[in-house]
């Protein structure tokens, strides 16, 4: 019975695990890649609670115009001479409750509005910082799923060549091929075999990288659509929608919109400076002291304070202010030409992938052709097997290019989106899709 006991406990033990081991055997997407990031990347974690820490300045600058109380003791001994007593001491005490409620300060309430206009922002900051995070996610994705297509072209390859150097020493033992012709069979595939290694190892180095930016291990990644290179004609027939959406919704942009109202914001309370502070006050004072005879002393007043110099401080503080808000319409300018540009550079690009690639699809059919003819003239006996060897060579070299030219062109559409504010995880979901249409975007 003991051991049926603990037979079921154990069970209940390893079944979660095994159910849990199990989900990380699944091959991820690109979205979860994406959701993972967002959820565990520990740089992103970071700047959040960095821009948590920064949003609090809002509530303290509504600190500024609540009231403010304190409570006030003071225990003492003293020695003192009077005109009747000489040499005389004694001990004192004295409490005092206080409350201070400002009623006009220009400075502080144009110090909640510039914290209120921080809030959008921060919140702009970390939405940009959330994309080009993903965006490096989503770079080190496609790396991968590159890599792991050479890695099966390569291995492909090296499979060829294992059959042809088995028929090769087949030949030679008939006496229809050479000895010399068999070591350099065997030279070609030992340089495949190294291409397999290198790939293999592109494949785990890319595959680290990605786990860095998820945050956690995975097994595998699922296969990207290759298809979706095709998209980019549709993608390159109206630039000028394209400018005008980043113009409108790039993070950049945004972002330096937001810093030159904060900058204007700045302006305005350094202005106050000029400006005077009514504050009210009430305190109420309990005291047993030689000093004075009052043993209670309730008052409330208004004060009224107005700045009359200060030595140039205020002037100058103002003058600070108007170049920081020349800075920052400059930074605005920049940017908005800056990402005019590269808008101009990635649809420019897109427009030269696509061209490569088709080009480089001619090819492969071309090189598939050229290698149906070397096969057909080596069972006739009118063509070499290393013929052969080098037209399939060919094929495959001419696939990696093609792969390359394939994946970039994907990434610098996934660029495109981020460039015009279309990289949230919604938009990329969307754009994923089979039946996704490019004039969505352009709305």
């Amino acid at each position: 019975m003991k051991h049926k006991i603990l037979l079921i406990a154990l069970t209940s033990l390893v079944i979660p695990f095994s159910a849990s081991n199990a989900s990380t055997q699944t091959p991820i997407s690109l979205i979860d890649a994406y959701n993972l990031t967002l959820n565990n990347n520990h740089e992103l974690h970071g700047k959040e609670f960095r821009k948590q820490a920064e949003q609090e300045k809002l509530n303290q600058a509504w600190s500024a115009v609540k009231p403010n109380i304190r409570l006030l003791g003071t225990y003492g001994y003293g020695e003192y001479t009077t005109q009747f007593q000489n040499d005389q001491s004694d001990t004192f005490h004295r409490s005092s409750l206080q409350l201070v409620q400002p009623l006009y300060s220009a400075n502080a309430f144009r110090n909640i509005s510039r914290e209120q206009r921080n809030q959008t922002a921060l919140e702009l900051q970390f939405g940009q910082d959330q994309q080009t995070i993903a965006l490096q996610t989503t770079q080190s994705y496609i790396q991968l799923a590159l890599a792991q297509r050479k890695a099966e072209i390569a291995h492909r390859q090296f499979d060829d060549h294992q059959l042809k150097l088995r028929r090769l020493e087949a030949m030679l033992e008939r006496g229809l091929a050479t000895r010399m012709d068999l070591l350099e069979a065997q030279s070609k595939r030992d340089e495949i075999r190294a291409l397999v290694t290198t790939s293999d190892n592109e494949v785990m180095i890319n595959q680290k990288r990605l786990e860095r930016l998820i945050g956690e291990p995975f097994a595998d990644i699922q296969p990207l659509n290759e298809n979706l290179w095709r998209r980019a004609q549709r993608l390159t027939e109206n630039a000028n929608s394209w400018l005008n959406q980043a113009q409108q919704h790039s993070p950049g942009i945004q972002i330096a919109k937001a810093n030159l109202d904060v900058a204007k914001q700045e302006l305005r309370i350094q202005q106050a400076g000029y400006q005077p502070e009514i504050n009210l006050r009430a305190e109420y004072v309990k005291s047993n002291s030689y000093e004075n005879t009052f043993l209670d002393n309730k008052k409330i007043q208004i004060e009224f304070g107005m700045p009359l110099y200060q030595g140039g401080a205020t002037q100058s503080r103002v003058r600070a202010a108007n170049n920081i808000i020349s800075s920052q319409q400059e930074f605005l300018t920049d940017q908005q030409r800056t990402t005019r540009i590269q808008v101009e550079e990635t649809l420019t690009k897109l427009q030269a992938s696509s061209a490569n690639i088709i080009a480089l699809e001619q090819s492969v059919q071309s090189n598939q052709a050229y290698l149906e003819a070397a096969e057909r003239g080596l069972s006739l006996g009118v063509r070499g097997l290393f013929e052969v060897l080098d037209a399939r060579t060919r094929i495959h070299n001419t696939e990696r290019r093609m792969l390359d030219e394939i994946y970039a062109n994907i990434f610098t559409q996934f660029e495109l989106l981020y460039l015009i504010g279309k990289f949230d995880q919604h938009s990329l979901t969307e754009y994923l899709k089979l039946g996704f249409s490019v004039e969505s975007f352009k709305q």
